[in-house]
């Protein structure tokens, strides 16, 4: 964040809530990060479009978008409406790999209006709560098969051992290769997001079980086997983006690197849906909390050994808000 001049409050008070965000270490740390992108909300909300005309201003915005949404869907609030008037104005102006970005952003808006209102009872025919994920994940994959070269990815395999890869530094039997950091926050971004609406098809079949409708048992299990599949290959592309996040050296062992750079910064929320996604085992959530553990103490973000604690803990929902908070939601 850029700051011109002497800070004003609104300004002032950001920064003291993004310092406790990177500082605190206990579970409280998911509403201090909620408290602090509704405090970037209101911010960018109050200086409107005026924002967009700098590039620092454009940059803030564009970063923070992603995370806003994100942290929306877990509050189980509906989408800002400024942010998206925000991103329909920048896209009359945008080259085509920001263009993707706005494409992308407007599309996990709309999801997050979805979760909203299924959570409020607004959306209530499980049927129709299906058909609606299907689409709006339809539309991602959609989105990401255009994207330009620059966006794009390599896979890279490496040797295997006794089907166990030959390196502790590497999940799987293979990692990506990206052309940018934004290249791989934004398909990440994209993988948590669609890592989300599966469990949201998984758990909605569940409530179908003992109801007739005009899906067929065979259809459930089906549509059920599908998304387990669509959510561990997310899964593990997101454990394949940490070798490049954290500069890893892909021969060494996990306890070796030094996480350093945005990328540390950038993948630690995608490592966190990942873990607690349903398909993930116990060995990879073990990896992905000593990789949480490894950007803790290498870059010094407490809020990454927070999140380690959690997966150590068990935790395996999206209910991750403390109950102090749920009973006076939005303290700014």
């Amino acid at each position: 964040m850029v700051y011109r001049g002497k800070p004003s409050a609104a300004c002032e008070r950001c920064r003291h809530r993004r310092l406790k965000v990177m500082t605190c270490t206990d579970g409280s740390f998911i509403d201090r990060w909620v408290n602090h992108m509704e405090g970037a909300v209101r911010l960018i909300e109050v200086r409107g479009s005026e924002q967009l005309s700098r590039p620092e201003g454009l940059a803030l915005f564009t970063q923070l978008r992603a995370q806003v949404s994100l942290s929306r869907i877990y509050q189980e609030r509906y989408s800002s409406s400024v942010f998206t008037k925000l991103t329909e104005e920048i896209q009359r102006e945008q080259n085509s790999i920001d263009q993707i970005l706005d494409q992308l952003s407007t599309i996990i808006g709309r999801l997050t209006d979805f979760c909203a209102n299924v959570t409020n009872k607004h959306i209530i025919d499980p049927t129709h709560i299906i058909r609606t994920a299907l689409k709006i994940d339809a539309e991602m994959v959609s989105l990401m098969i255009s994207v330009p070269t620059l966006c794009r990815y390599a896979t890279v395999k490496v040797p295997m051992f006794d089907g166990k890869p030959i390196t502790q530094a590497i999940w799987g039997d293979s990692y990506h290769i990206y052309h940018s950091i934004s290249a791989s926050t934004m398909w990440n971004n994209y993988r948590s997001v669609r890592i989300i609406i599966q469990e949201l098809i998984i758990d909605t079949v569940k409530e179908l079980e003992d109801f007739s409708d005009d899906i067929c048992s065979p259809q459930r299990s089906s549509l059920t086997s599908q998304a387990r599949q669509t959510m561990l290959q997310l899964v593990q592309d997101i454990c394949g983006s940490v070798p490049y996040n954290l500069e890893t050296n892909t021969g060494a062992s996990l306890s070796s690197f030094q996480a350093t750079g945005a990328g540390g910064l950038t993948i630690m929320w995608p490592l966190l849906v990942a873990a607690n996604s349903g398909v993930a085992c116990n060995d990879l959530r073990k990896w992905i909390s000593n990789c949480l553990d490894k950007i803790g103490h290498s870059m010094g973000i407490n809020q990454a050994l927070a999140m380690s604690k959690l997966i150590k803990g068990g935790i395996r929902s999206r209910a991750f808000l403390s109950l102090e908070y749920r009973s006076h939601p939005y303290k700014l």
